[in-house]
Parts: structure tokens; C-alpha cells; sequence
């Protein structure tokens, strides 16, 4: 645990707060750690769906049906991923490449916006599947 102290530097106040990390603090490191790696992957694809999304030329991005209907799988997918991460529950990992077609996968114009999505939410739902039992 550490000590609560008050130090005076350069005519300002420093507060030292009291904390424990618990019994386990190599674990605390690793999930906080894992945390933060989860957090980049999700602003990772978040950022992707922004990018892609207000492209002003890219609007068939937007209306293209099998991207609608990837992007509204990828946001259940997501609300269930969270639920589990939140009650700490177990969910079965799911890959996203058979909700969309293979043209799509496969097209010059979509192709490398579908493979990004689907390989940042694969990265998201591993670093996740980690965190059971970390915290």
C-alpha cells in the first residue's frame, strides 16, 4: 500500500493518494495492460467505420446493402461482446465473414474496408476472450 503525503515543489501542493492494488498486482499490471490493448482495437475499428463512413465520395459505402447489413451485424456482435465484458459472462466468438458476401470480400472498391472491419473486430473479440478470469 502506499502513503499519503503532501510535498510543497515550486510553491504548489502535491497529494500522494493512499491505494492497494490487491494481493495479486502482477495480475492488475496484466489487466490493465489488456484493457488498454482492447482499447486501442476498438478505436482502431470504430475509426475505420468513421473514416469510411463520412467520406463525402464514398457515399455507395453507406447504402451498398451487404455492407448495411455487415456493419448491423458488427453492432450486435459488439453490444454482446460489451454485456459479456461488463457481467463477465462467457459468448461464443463469431466470425463476421460469413454475413458477407463474397463479392464483396473479394471487390477492389470495398473489399479492403470489409477485410479491416472484420480483422479489427477478430483482434477485438480475442483480447477479450483474455480477459476472463483477469478481472
Amino acid at each position: 500500500m502506499g502513503s499519503g503525503r503532501c510535498d510543497l515543489r515550486d510553491g504548489h501542493v502535491s497529494e500522494v493518494v493512499e491505494y492497494e492494488f490487491g494481493d495479486n498486482r502482477e495480475q492488475h499490471i496484466r489487466s490493465s495492460e489488456l484493457i488498454l490493448q482492447i482499447s486501442i482495437t476498438a478505436a482502431a475499428l470504430i475509426w475505420n467505420q468513421v473514416a469510411v463512413l463520412h467520406d463525402e465520395q464514398g457515399i455507395d459505402f453507406l447504402v451498398e446493402p451487404g455492407l448495411v447489413e455487415m456493419r448491423r451485424r458488427l453492432a450486435d456482435r459488439l453490444t454482446l461482446l460489451a454485456e459479456a465484458v461488463v457481467r463477465k459472462t462467457s459468448w461464443s466468438e463469431e466470425d463476421l465473414r460469413p454475413f458477407v458476401s463474397w463479392h464483396l470480400l473479394g471487390s477492389e472498391h470495398y473489399g479492403e474496408y470489409v477485410r479491416n472491419t472484420i480483422a479489427r473486430y477478430e483482434d477485438l473479440q480475442t483480447q477479450a476472450s483474455q480477459l476472463d478470469g483477469e478481472i
